[in-house]
């Protein structure tokens, strides 16, 4: 019983659907006032469509819908992660209650407190991890890819 509980948890920590993303190396908690928390900021270092689009047509699961999936910023660029990095990038579905829609209310909630200053970017990164462990919101990558993912 106990060698399948430790399996269950090991396959659990290897799911790639379970990253907590990559935080972004210019931004830190010194530099929020002038980094995510200037309006229009995240326009600025946003990847071009032509690598996102790349990216999420590879990702897509066979004979899925690319206009019923987003390609998400798992930590994301308002709240700190890194733009491009694709440790940082998993496709999420756009509908249900772990859909991208869903987490974007948490990410926005996270993005007012940092700036508020009442949340550092670790706590909002923490809070962040706590929904995406609670909801599991991302596809699983393509074998190609998954040998990959946390480099």
């Amino acid at each position: 019983m106990l060698a399948l509980l430790a399996a269950a948890v090991l396959a659990v920590a290897a799911d790639p659907r379970v990253t907590l993303g990559v935080a972004n190396p210019v931004v830190t908690d010194a530099n929020v006032r002038t980094t995510i928390c200037v309006s229009g900021w995240t326009k600025t270092v946003r990847p071009p469509v032509s690598y996102t689009d790349k990216l999420k047509r590879e990702l897509l699961p066979p004979g899925a819908n690319i206009a019923d999936f987003e390609l998400d910023h798992v930590w994301p660029i308002e709240d700190g992660g890194d733009p491009k990095n694709p440790d940082n990038l998993r496709l999420q579905r756009w509908t249900g209650p772990d859909g991208a829609r869903a987490k974007d209310v948490v990410e926005t909630a996270v993005h007012r407190a940092i700036c508020a200053g009442t949340m550092t970017i670790a706590q909002g990164h923490a809070e962040l991890a706590a929904w995406i462990e609670a909801h599991r919101p991302y596809e699983p990558l393509p074998l190609v890819l998954a040998g990959v993912a946390g480099r």
